[in-house]
């Protein structure tokens, strides 16, 4: 089965031993905005519309131990911080949330682009997660403080 978690909905894919796509279901979310340059995803929205998706897809099978595997593939650089409690503490910050640049502009004047090109291996850009778990430590100090670990979408799901 293959799991797609996007920016806007999810997918849940089954496909038989030659490639072939068994089941297929698709999940729409809404994709949240709730401030200029800020993009975010409710965590238990998108989980609970996974959860259908998966669910259409195996009753779409006539063998559900055709299901031998799971990958997932998820939007790079979003993330949600996770409390002990395994639940999330805030929304899921998105790759193309801007909400960071100060961070951003702040370490890059400190460290300087080419060497973070050269530690990084990628260009200088506020959608790293590095510089949005900054601003939820500069902004959110309790909800930094409660988070057990800062999961990607990949690891969430």
């Amino acid at each position: 089965m293959g799991l797609d978690v996007g920016t806007t909905g999810c997918k849940a894919v089954v496909f038989d031993r030659r490639g072939r796509v068994q089941a297929s279901s698709y999940r729409e979310y809404p994709l949240l905005h709730p401030e200029t340059d800020w993009s975010e995803l409710d965590p238990g929205t998108v989980w609970a519309s996974l959860v259908e998706a998966i669910g259409q897809c195996m009753r779409g099978i006539r063998d559900r131990e055709q299901v031998v595997s799971v990958s997932v593939s998820a939007q790079g650089e979003a993330f949600t911080p996770i409390g002990r409690d395994e639940k999330p503490l805030y929304g899921c910050i998105t790759t193309w949330d801007y909400r960071a640049k100060r961070q951003h502009d702040s370490f890059t004047e400190r460290f300087g682009r080419e060497t973070l090109f050269r530690l990084t291996g990628h260009p200088s850009s506020p959608i790293y997660t590095l510089y949005k778990i900054l601003w939820l430590r500069e902004t959110h100090r309790e909800i930094y403080e409660k988070t057990w670990k800062f999961l990607l979408w990949e690891d969430f799901v």
